[in-house]
Order: structure tokens, then C-alpha cells, then sequence
């Protein structure tokens, strides 16, 4: 398969994907009547809190709900929305853009909060494109109260932090098994609270399962052994030569880490995978340009690849994926050279010294479990870039094995 081919079906995977992967799950809403209807919702997996959503009631028909006519909705085993007038401060974390006041400024807001945990305790979250805010309440239908966490600017050289969200925990979360300590080590983030709201809601009723979402590791570490096919051809107009190299076999090894993105269902994740790659190979030619009559190439090529970009999943089941990665790779040269010498090993100039620019890389492949195999296909790779007289194309085919290490 040619690498523009492999291109093509890339490309076609990745349209695929954005028209298959969202689907009509079964769910349900309730109107302000508090008419509950059943349904099927598409599912988008809302990065940020929603303000409608489309729903089918049968398989030909769509309809769209808006925030004002509807007080929650949800997708079975796996979110629920409810709709509230919140005073909701909104003070941004970014660096660039921190208000000077430690404390909260808040307006009302009419907002659909996603529902994270259910219990004696509630916890939720309202996520705009600048950070995200949570929210808390003793009762599923009373009125949500917000965790108080602002980063603000104390003079131009400091930056504050108004950490009254610890205090709220510890007068909200009042069990024995829930330690001082505990909520003094809490974070404003998603898995820290869910958590110490769990463990609260584990100690006032241990018989009651809570709503906690289950969702994929965030990071994984893969291991990641390979065999690869490598070609390189080179050339220079000016003195007449042209060389490809026979294509020969290599086998390396990569650490490939992954982070998975809390949006879109844990489809999409981003990637690096450092790997060591070398080409060594001998090319002899005919040569009417050189006395000796034949020209003797070799090529000693080193090199850490350094590719970072993207992954998407489709999903069989639980176990089973198939997956597309598209990247970019930055190689790092480890003292590689081309010699050129005559038959009796006699130099003809100056030993060419490699010079790599980066390329682009495209991936296919499976995963069951823990273990993954996929197709990579580089691009073509200047390995020449120091020198504006001679070109070549590098480039290398490889089938990769995988193991998640966890």
C-alpha cells in the first residue's frame, strides 16, 4: 500500500467518524409540567454545560429541546442534566485574564449543571470554555450552592488563591469518616471531589450505590516493540548521482504515553511516543564519474523519533477498539553520516552529515484489552536538510505491537 493511499483512507475513517460515532442513546426529559418523556438522545457528550439537545421519538423523527422547556434530561448509565437559576461566580483561572478581587462576584444564571454524584451529598459542574465551577446540594431538587475556588492577582508579581471551597467541604462533609486532613489535601478538580463526596456519602448510607460515572483511565503507558520497513533514495543533480538504497528490515522499540480527553466520550486522546530508529545500509553502483568505476554508499542513520499528536477511537464494545492516530515526529539525529568511497575504499569528498526535518505520520490499527497492533506509515523525510544540493526521501512502514502497562 502506497503511503498516498493509506492517506486517503485515513481520511475517510476520520469523516466517518464524526457522522457514526454520535449516536441516539435511550434517555429521557422532563418538561416544566414535570411531564417525564422517554426517548432517544444524541449523544454528544457535552464538553461544556448545554443549553439544548436533540431527541427522537421514533426513528424518523427529530425534535430539538431547549433550556427553557425542559428542567432535566439524561442518557441512562451515563449523564443527567438539571436545570437551575444559580448565582454562579465565574472568575477566570486563566493567568492572563485573573481579577483582582479575592472574592466571589456573582450573577444569576440560568444553566443546565451536570449531575457528577448522587446522595446525601450532591456534587455537580458547570464547564465554560475558560474553566470549569462546582456546584453542591443536601437534596437533588434544592437549589445548588457553588465551591468557592478564585485565583486572583495580588500586585504584578503574585498571584492569591481563595481556597473557601475547603472550608464549605468541611462543613458540608460532617462524618467521622471524612478526616480534616482528607479535605485539606482536596483539589478543585473532578476526580478529587467525586471522590471525597463519595467516600461522605459511603459513610451516611453504605448500602445505598451512588451515581458515580465510569469512565476510561485518563493516562495510559504503552510499551510498544516494532518491525519496520525502510527505504531511502538520495540524489544531486549537479555531479550526476542518484542512489536508492535496497529496502531492509529494522526493529526498534517505543514508550508511547497517552492522555485521554474528558470530552466526546473518551474518544479522543493525545499522544507521545519517543522511539528509537536506525537505518544502516550499503548501496554499490556503476559510477562514470569517478575513477574506480563503481561508487560505495553507506549510510549510518540514528535517530530518536519524537512523534506527538492525535488518536480517535471507535468503539466495538467494551473491550474492543479500532483506532486512527495522526502526528507529527521530531527527530533527533544521534551522529548519523552517508560516506562515499570507491572500491578500494578511498574517499570521494567530504562524509555527508544527517540533518532530519520532522514529518507527518499516519496510524491505523486494533486494541482488545491491553493489547493493541497497528499499521504507522511515515512520510517522506529530508534527512539532508543541511545541504540545498543534494534531496532524499526517507521513509519507513511500521507494524507495531502494544501493551498497556496500566
Amino acid at each position: 500500500m502506497t503511503i498516498k493511499k493509506f492517506q486517503i483512507i485515513i481520511s475517510l475513517l476520520i469523516i466517518n467518524c464524526f457522522y457514526s460515532q454520535i449516536k441516539f442513546e435511550k434517555g429521557y426529559f422532563i418538561d416544566n409540567s414535570g411531564k417525564k418523556t422517554e426517548c432517544l438522545i444524541k449523544n454528544i457528550d457535552w464538553n461544556y454545560n448545554p443549553t439544548s439537545f436533540e431527541y427522537k421519538l421514533s426513528d424518523n423523527e427529530k425534535h430539538q429541546n431547549t433550556i427553557k422547556n425542559v428542567k432535566e434530561f439524561g442518557i441512562y448509565n451515563e449523564s443527567k442534566y438539571l436545570r437551575f437559576d444559580i448565582l454562579i461566580d465565574e472568575s477566570s483561572e486563566n493567568i492572563s485574564n485573573l481579577q483582582n478581587d479575592p472574592e466571589p462576584i456573582f450573577k444569576t444564571k440560568n444553566v443546565f449543571l451536570k449531575l457528577l454524584l448522587e446522595g446525601d451529598a450532591n456534587l455537580y459542574i458547570y464547564n465554560n470554555s475558560d474553566n470549569k465551577k462546582f456546584f453542591y446540594s443536601s437534596q437533588l431538587n434544592t437549589q445548588p450552592k457553588q465551591l468557592i475556588y478564585i485565583v486572583y492577582n495580588v500586585d504584578e508579581n503574585k498571584i492569591g488563591y481563595n481556597n473557601l471551597y475547603k472550608k464549605q467541604i468541611n462543613e458540608i462533609l460532617d462524618c467521622s469518616s471524612v478526616s480534616d486532613s482528607e479535605i485539606e489535601r482536596v483539589a478543585y478538580k473532578e476526580n478529587s471531589l467525586i471522590n471525597i463526596f463519595s467516600k461522605y456519602n459511603q459513610c451516611k448510607n453504605p448500602s445505598i450505590s451512588e451515581n458515580i460515572p465510569t469512565n476510561k483511565n485518563s493516562f495510559n503507558l504503552n510499551l510498544r516493540p516494532r518491525i519496520s520497513t525502510n527505504s531511502l533514495s538520495i540524489n544531486n543533480s549537479v555531479i550526476n548521482t542518484s542512489i536508492d538504497f535496497d529496502k531492509k528490515i529494522t526493529f526498534s522499540l517505543g514508550l508511547e504515553a497517552e492522555l485521554i480527553l474528558p470530552f466526546n466520550k473518551n474518544k479522543w486522546s493525545v499522544l507521545i511516543e519517543p522511539q528509537y530508529q536506525y537505518f544502516k545500509n550499503t548501496n554499490k553502483s556503476p559510477s562514470t564519474t569517478f575513477s574506480g568505476n563503481y561508487l560505495i554508499s553507506e549510510i549510518n542513520y540514528k535517530t530518536i523519533d519524537l512523534p506527538i499528536g492525535i488518536r480517535h477511537y471507535f468503539f466495538l464494545n467494551k473491550k474492543s477498539t479500532i483506532f486512527i492516530n495522526a502526528l507529527y515526529s521530531i527527530n533527533l539525529d544521534l551522529g548519523s553520516d552517508i560516506q562515499f568511497t570507491r572500491i578500494d575504499r578511498s574517499r570521494i569528498y567530504e562524509d555527508i552529515k544527517i540533518k532530519s526535518n520532522g514529518n507527518l505520520v499516519l496510524g491505523a490499527g486494533y486494541k482488545y484489552d491491553k493489547y493493541s497492533l497497528e499499521i504507522r506509515m511515515n512520510t517522506n523525510r529530508n534527512i539532508l536538510s543541511d545541504y540545498a544540493l543534494w534531496n532524499s526521501k526517507y521513509n519507513y512502514t511500521s507494524i507495531i505491537l502494544g501493551y498497556t502497562l496500566f
